[in-house]
């Protein structure tokens, strides 16, 4: 599936930029680099599958700080590859740019696929009541942030499993994921010690592919929070 494909699944398309409408392909392309830092293709290292299109967007120097936009594959929705995807994202952002804080706009339907994280890996700064149409209804549109010394303790705290882990035992946790997933044969991520993105283990399951643009070639003719 192109980029392209991606931004009009029906299954997915509505969480996205076009918000359900379908771009033709030439407005896709000229779209697809306007007001963006830098933009990855996360996939699955095992599979050699795409897990999620992850861009950071609106980069202000001056006050350190960007917006990220997630869209992940539909197959790929709420899962622990898409988590671990944004984690990298994350710590390749923070490790290369120098930022105080990375924000995220997000609509209210979906929230819910991370809204446990709120006040423990992120924190809810903003709401546009009534902000954005769809099916019928007007949902709000929440700002949200994680600034990077939040994130460091995090990754301090949790290692790549940042999403599900208890407080108390994340450690246990993560090892028991890490045998469950030996023994099932499955990719999985599995908790280390704090390292930047260029030094992570083996072990971590997902990488960045250098550059979109050449799944983007897919639609040629010639971000799930929001963007």
């Amino acid at each position: 599936m192109s980029l392209w494909e991606l931004a009009a699944d029906p299954s997915t398309s509505f969480r996205w930029r076009y918000h359900g409408r379908v771009p033709s392909p030439q407005e896709f392309a000229n779209d697809l680099w306007e007001g963006v830092a830098t933009q990855f293709v996360a996939v699955d290292v095992v599979t050699q599958q795409p897990v999620a299109w992850l861009i950071a967007y609106n980069l202000n120097p001056r006050d350190q700080h960007v917006f990220v936009a997630v869209h992940g594959w539909p197959e790929h929705l709420a899962s622990i590859n898409l988590l671990d995807s944004v984690f990298v994202f994350f710590r390749y952002l923070f490790a290369n740019f120098s930022l105080r804080k990375v924000y995220a706009e997000v609509r209210e339907f979906n929230v819910t696929q991370f809204a446990s994280g709120a006040g423990r890996f992120f924190e809810i700064e903003g709401r546009l009541r009534s902000h954005s149409f769809y099916d019928g209804i007007w949902w709000d549109q929440f700002i949200l942030s994680l600034t990077a010394e939040q994130f460091h303790e995090v990754e301090a705290r949790y290692g790549t499993r940042w999403f599900g882990a208890d407080d108390t035992d994340a450690d246990a946790d993560a090892d028991a994921d890490a045998d469950a997933a030996a023994g099932s044969g499955a990719a999985t991520a599995t908790a280390t010690e704090p390292q930047r993105y260029a030094e992570r283990p083996a072990s971590t399951t997902r990488r960045l592919m250098s550059s979109p643009a050449r799944r983007a070639a897919g639609f040629s003719a010639g971000g799930s929070s929001d963007e």
